[in-house]
């Protein structure tokens, strides 16, 4: 294999990964980061909101033993986090207690944040301070391999399939 052939394909890869940051960036809208109903990374990576369906199922399991039990209760510390074993991942009710959890920083999560609409956190509220609102659902991907997908997790790469035929 020449040098020329080598360098040729090194600077098509390097062209294919600039357009796919690109790409990236491009659908990621960063404006409506903090609108109703939008994920966010707090890392500050690609999200997208994801389905619709797996959001309502998500949010409809959280609240189950919360605010739609026997025994309507208020988020503290020891119930914040909610695992889900449907999802393989915890979710946590806001960020006051999130960060908190010093084993769930790991390097390799992407930390989510889902904003919930008013009808979504309805009868939602800490215990300690009740006037403060419950915004946020915070949710982790695996890093590099995942990212923020509504409230659940999408795979990366999953539109870099196309094999790519250089010439020889």
């Amino acid at each position: 294999m020449s040098l020329q052939n080598i360098l040729h394909k090194k600077f098509v890869l390097i062209i294919i990964f600039i357009f796919l940051i690109i790409l990236t960036l491009l659908n990621s809208n960063v404006v409506s980061w903090y609108e109703e109903g939008k994920t966010r990374s707090l890392t500050g990576s690609f999200a997208n909101s994801g389905s619709n369906d797996t959001t309502t199922m998500v949010l409809k399991l959280m609240k189950l033993g919360i605010v739609e039990g026997y025994a309507i209760r208020r988020i503290k510390m020891f119930n914040d986090r909610v695992y889900l074993d449907r999802y393989r991942r915890s979710y946590w009710f806001g960020d006051r207690y999130y960060a908190l959890d010093n084993k769930y920083f790991p390097e390799t999560r992407e930390t989510c944040a889902y904003r919930m609409k008013d009808e979504e956190r309805k009868d939602l509220e800490y215990e300690e301070q009740p006037s403060e609102p419950i915004l946020d659902i915070i949710y982790q991907c695996q890093r590099y391999v995942q990212h923020c997908c509504g409230l659940d997790c999408c795979n990366i790469f999953w539109f870099v399939i196309i094999k790519l035929k250089l010439p020889s």
